[in-house]
């Protein structure tokens, strides 16, 4: 009987583990995506045309696609091509925190929990 307590109990821990990591995923995601997207959006008059870098500060690899996006978008802002720099950094816990010059776009999970109050 508690080997099938503990076999129960072990699957049910092991479902909630699953679900927590495809969750993170999720959120990840968005949070990149909407990190690229504000870019995309930002009104060209409010970006330095002397850019010549942005770095992207991720939580996990971006992928070639959020890449292109990335470098695609600065560079129809300010009509010359830009050198992306992307760094791993797991204290920002998920999203992306785009620099460039003197402007920050911070989509990161730790922002938005601090935000949110839930973090100090």
């Amino acid at each position: 009987m508690f080997l099938l307590i503990a076999e129960f109990f072990g699957a049910q821990i092991v479902l909630i583990a699953v679900i927590i990591l495809v969750l993170k995923k999720t959120l990840n995601q968005q949070l990149v995506e909407s990190a690229v997207r504000q870019l995309e959006t930002l009104n060209p008059a409010e970006i330095d045309k002397d850019i010549i870098e942005i770095t992207a500060v991720a939580y996990s690899p971006l992928n070639d696609h959020f890449q292109e996006r990335i470098s695609n978008a600065a560079t129809s802002k300010i009509h010359h091509a830009i050198n992306l720099k992307v760094m791993i950094d797991k204290k920002i816990k998920g999203g992306l925190i785009l620099k460039f010059k003197d402007q920050i776009i911070d989509h990161s999970l730790v922002s938005r929990l601090k935000e949110g109050g839930l973090l100090r």
